[in-house]
């Protein structure tokens, strides 16, 4: 995955310019709107308590796609459901919902390409790298799921 430079750059900007707590509030409000289930699966939380998972969550996929290791955070994610490190599959969480999640923060990212840029041949090479991560990612599910069935 080393042709996605646009979205390298991207990730590192919006850590930069402190648009983490912008995207994880369009990440919750996302959620709530598409697949509210699973704000309920990660147990009875608190809005503050809510914010914080997702904020933990989605500043290590940020760092890790701008260090051009966003597959890795996939997979991860994945391999750590599989083996329930986080004790996710007794909260009910299946490959599905953590697809879901992935699509959430594909919508994310690409609600927050206008803030990164206006220029309309890198908003379209950002998207297809987009694209294709989350492409990857929903691959990378339905082995999962494969694997489980």
């Amino acid at each position: 995955m080393d042709k996605i430079k646009n979205l390298k750059n991207f990730a590192a900007f919006l850590l930069d310019k402190d648009l983490l707590k912008e995207a994880v509030l369009m990440n919750i409000e996302s959620a709530r709107e598409h697949h509210s289930s699973i704000i309920e699966k990660l147990g009875p939380n608190t809005e503050e308590e809510i914010i914080q998972i997702f904020t933990k969550s989605f500043e290590i996929f940020l760092k890790d796609l701008s260090n051009n290791k966003g597959f890795d955070n996939i997979l991860d994610s994945f391999e750590n459901w599989e083996k329930n490190n986080h004790n996710l599959t007794s909260s009910n969480i299946q490959a599905t919902d953590i697809m879901m999640a992935f699509e959430i923060r594909k919508d994310v990212l690409t609600r927050l390409i206008p803030i990164y840029t206006s220029a309309m041949d890198q908003n379209l090479q950002l998207r297809d790298e987009i694209d294709t991560l989350f492409f990857l990612a929903r691959k990378t599910g339905m082995t999962y799921i494969k694997k489980r069935n």
